[in-house]
């Protein structure tokens, strides 16, 4: 995968990972997985999740 800002390449793994609640009207138990570039530290949101995550929150 690459940042969409910078164009660094990243190699995602389990460590890198963080989720990040979602408050939508009609899914309550939703997150987004998300994990930081190295390089330039946006934020880069990878995809959407249902259900409830133990420890939905950045590390």
């Amino acid at each position: 995968m690459r940042c969409p800002i910078c164009k660094k390449r990243i190699r995602i793994n389990k460590n890198m990972l963080y989720y990040i609640p979602v408050n939508s009207f009609l899914i309550t138990n939703s997150y987004y997985e998300c994990v930081d570039c190295p390089k330039c530290g946006c934020q880069i949101r990878l995809q959407e999740r249902i259900g409830k995550k133990e420890g939905a929150e950045k590390p």
